[in-house]
């Protein structure tokens, strides 16, 4: 079965590699990565991402924001996973975003929500709110100072909901893991936000058992 994974991230690159060695062909395309050192020895890097959808059983992304891709998918009567006009309008908003994941009981760190840039005007005279993110639609200002917070609040449009949530702290480390209905499917991808090469970083993560494995995959 001829496959056609699309990546922003490469996310789906340890999909595409169990994809291959279950027999399947599998086609890569990105329109931000370049693919040439990252796999492209196991699977096939699409050079014509209409061509692919046209010859393709169905497709499946990490990412959202396929605009002209839904179209043409439906034309062709390829189905998606990953992604859908749905979600990218839900992704579109980050105080919808919000609400919608406290209504599915989802953690978020201390998170206030304001109807407008003026609301943020009492917690930067204080100072005490340091150390935060302010998001309104897709942008995001992060603030570790009180003059970081006055001009990020000068940055927002008047009558735009605004999000204020407090930073984490510490070294994020991305795991993202596909399920089918039974069990995870192995490879696991795993990476710093600013790793490089993390096509590479997917492809070993079935193959070594360090201790980051250990205590984020193996308990999944």
């Amino acid at each position: 079965m001829k496959i056609l994974i699309l990546t922003r991230d490469g996310t789906a690159l340890g999909l595409a590699q169990r994809l291959v060695q279950e027999g399947h062909q599998v086609d890569v395309f990105s329109d931000v990565l370049t693919l040439t050192h990252t796999g492209s020895n196991i699977y096939s890097i699409s050079m014509n991402l209409w061509k692919s959808v046209q010859e393709c059983k169905f497709i499946v992304t990490d990412s959202g924001n396929w605009e002209a891709l839904y179209k043409r998918a439906a034309t062709y009567n390829k189905p998606i996973i990953g992604c859908c006009e749905m979600t990218d309008m839900l992704n579109a908003d980050a105080v919808r975003e919000y609400k919608l994941g406290k209504r599915l009981n989802i953690s978020f760190p201390k998170t206030e929500v304001y109807s407008d840039a003026q609301g943020l005007q009492p917690k930067v005279l204080e100072g005490k709110e340091l150390r935060h993110i302010i998001r309104y639609q897709r942008h995001t200002y992060v603030c570790s100072r009180q003059e970081w917070m006055a001009w990020a609040m000068y940055q927002l449009p008047i009558g735009e909901d605004i999000l204020l949530q407090k930073e984490i702290k510490g070294q994020e480390i991305q795991v993202v893991g596909w399920f089918n209905g039974l069990n995870w499917v192995q490879p696991f991808f795993y990476a710093t936000p600013h790793g490089k090469e993390i096509g590479a970083i997917a492809m070993l993560a079935q193959k070594r058992k360090g201790k980051l494995t250990q205590h984020t995959i193996e308990p999944l």
